[in-house]
């Protein structure tokens, strides 16, 4: 069986394909046109994706409806292998349920799930369910509010270098607040989140997944008492996608 699972981020469009339940190859189309020629290249016997994007799921909707080809598309609405223990499932991303259902399907009875891209988010999943987290702005967006939002800062670009502190002007000076400032937010937030079961009692596996663009990063400057429980599977959310696929409707 072939399976296509499509991740539509704030940033890129990315996909992963799995033959047979292995994961073949990945990559990243986001232009339209250009996944939609892959689809029909590949061929796939299903197609499971989560999008960030409203207008970018109505648009691939469509063209899988004309197409023919058959799809899931990521939601609280469909079988899940958790609760959603949230006040708003309906409002709750698609990518944060999806990485969840990675977790799940990896064998993670509990974790911290952390996805480090255009935003930050810091999500706890428990042997009761999915329990909600915390959404903070990637370094892209702090240095942008920054820029937009103060009179005399000016433009500052986003690098990906780690800026070194002290900064000895105004643009290094922006890049090492949102820097830092990001990665104390990671640290502080997920200290919070592995608290809040029996603090790290019992944690004996790497149960602190780290996602997104920025994972490597992220990884690095852990707390020594986080990173000890830290790994990344760059892969989480595609395992979540092709996961529900598999889960009775």
């Amino acid at each position: 069986m072939k399976v296509l699972t499509i991740d539509k981020g704030n940033t890129n469009c990315k996909f992963a394909i799995f033959e047979d339940g292995r994961l073949d190859r990945r990559g990243i189309r986001n232009d339209m046109e250009e996944l939609e020629v892959l689809i029909w290249e590949i061929r796939p016997d299903m197609v499971s994706f989560s999008s960030v994007v409203p207008e970018w799921s109505r648009d691939i909707k469509k063209r899988l409806d004309i197409s023919g080809f058959p799809y899931k598309e990521m939601s609280s609405d469909v079988k899940l292998p958790f609760k959603l223990l949230v006040d708003e499932p309906r409002r709750l991303g698609p990518d944060r349920i999806a990485l969840a259902c990675g977790a799940r399907y990896l064998g993670f009875d509990r974790a911290v799930i952390v996805d480090a891209g255009t935003a930050l988010t810091v999500d706890l999943l428990s042997e009761n369910g999915f329990e909600g987290g915390a959404i903070f702005p990637g370094p892209e967006l702090l240095i942008k509010a920054l820029s937009t939002g103060t009179a005399l800062i000016g433009n500052v670009e986003f690098s990906d270098k780690v800026p070194v502190l002290p900064a000895r002007n105004t643009s290094d000076a922006v890049r090492a607040g949102s820097f830092w400032g990001f990665i104390g937010a990671v640290n502080s937030l997920v200290l919070s989140m592995v608290s809040k079961i029996d603090g790290m009692i019992g944690w004996d596996k790497k149960a602190v997944l780290i996602s997104g663009g920025h994972a490597g990063w992220v990884v690095e400057h852990l707390e020594p008492e986080i990173k000890k429980l830290a790994d990344i599977e760059k892969d989480l959310i595609f395992y979540g996608l092709y996961s529900i696929l598999h889960i009775d409707s």
